[in-house]
């Protein structure tokens, strides 16, 4: 097997106790400690030891500490994404996630799962699918999304939310299974409108996590 990948095709079985897998998660265990370990100051730091981790990410990718991920590789990060802490990413599958992505506290991405015959969990047998996050989601605390899914373009996901099957495109989902129950509309943008006297025009962008 390659080191920066897993030669499997989604839903596929395999062993979950397999040599070469069980020492792609040590190496990914032994990165997610060094990043976890970081003080608040160290952006740089923080910066190499995620580009040695996962699969794709960039300068304006933030992940706040603690992170755990399965293999790291997996998961590609394709623009800026804000990840606040608590993140596990269970990459057993391919986890893409758009640009200008927000994940608050304790999300979980879980593209892993087990057989449902008994015989089978005992032997350590296991599956994962592909989860893909469009760009401009916002995904609320403690939400869970299994694997298979796809989560649409501007879709906001409530807190709390077990994801199991696609979110479409700007809308507002809830609940366990979560569901779409309403457009993102033009009432929202006009609640949501930053008033004129919060504007600093002159004023340069802050990045508040260097």
């Amino acid at each position: 097997m390659s080191e920066r990948r897993v030669n499997r095709q989604p839903g596929e079985l395999y062993s979950a106790m397999d040599p070469e897998l069980r020492r792609l998660q040590f190496k990914a265990k032994e990165r997610t400690y060094q990043y976890n370990q970081t003080l608040p100051n160290q952006a740089l730091r923080r910066q190499i030891l995620l580009a040695e981790l996962l699969g794709d990410c960039g300068e304006q990718t933030f992940i706040e500490p603690n992170f755990t991920c399965d293999y790291g590789f997996n998961v590609h990060f394709k623009g800026s994404a804000v990840v606040e802490s608590g993140c596990v990413m269970l990459d057993s599958a391919e986890i893409t996630i758009g640009n200008n992505v927000y994940f608050a506290a304790n999300v979980c991405c879980a593209c892993a799962s087990h057989p449902l015959v008994v015989e089978e969990r005992q032997n350590a047998l296991a599956y994962a699918q592909n989860i893909t996050i469009e760009e401009d989601v916002w995904i609320g605390a403690h939400c869970t999304i299994l694997g298979g899914v796809t989560i649409g373009r501007g879709a906001i996901i409530q807190a709390g939310s077990v994801v199991s099957e696609d979110i479409p495109s700007n809308k507002v989902a809830a609940g366990n299974p979560c569901k779409a129950i309403r457009e993102v509309s033009e009432a929202d943008r006009e609640d949501c409108r930053l008033p004129e006297s919060c504007i600093l025009a002159d004023s340069p962008a802050v990045d508040i996590h260097q």
